[in-house]
């Protein structure tokens, strides 16, 4: 199953460089309203998750986040927790995170 992580754990794990797969699944439409992401982030289409969840490693932790850590990454990060990936979803989403101040690029 997979579990959250708020935007003060994901800030400290980035600091001290731990390896971690970072992946925005907001819907497309939402993604071009809005394409800044958190800095390291790769956009995935979370409608086409079935086709591209596999290619990721699954002995690297995953963090996902939509635009506030809703459905849309939790189910992501479930699907991911499924087939043996490691995965947290942001509390909050990307929100939450530029909210506070913290980096986009």
């Amino acid at each position: 199953m997979a579990g959250e992580m708020n935007i003060e754990e994901l800030k400290d794990a980035m600091k001290k460089n731990k390896k971690i797969t970072l992946l925005d699944v907001r819907r497309r439409e939402d993604f071009h309203a809005s394409p800044k992401k958190i800095p390291g982030a790769r956009w995935e289409d979370p409608g086409k998750a079935d086709t591209w969840i596999s290619n990721y490693a699954k002995d690297r932790p995953a963090v996902v986040y939509c635009v506030k850590g809703g459905g849309v990454s939790q189910s992501v990060a479930e699907k991911m927790a499924q087939i043996g990936i490691e995965t947290r979803f942001l509390k909050g989403g990307i929100r939450d995170w530029a909210e506070n101040g913290l980096p986009v690029e």
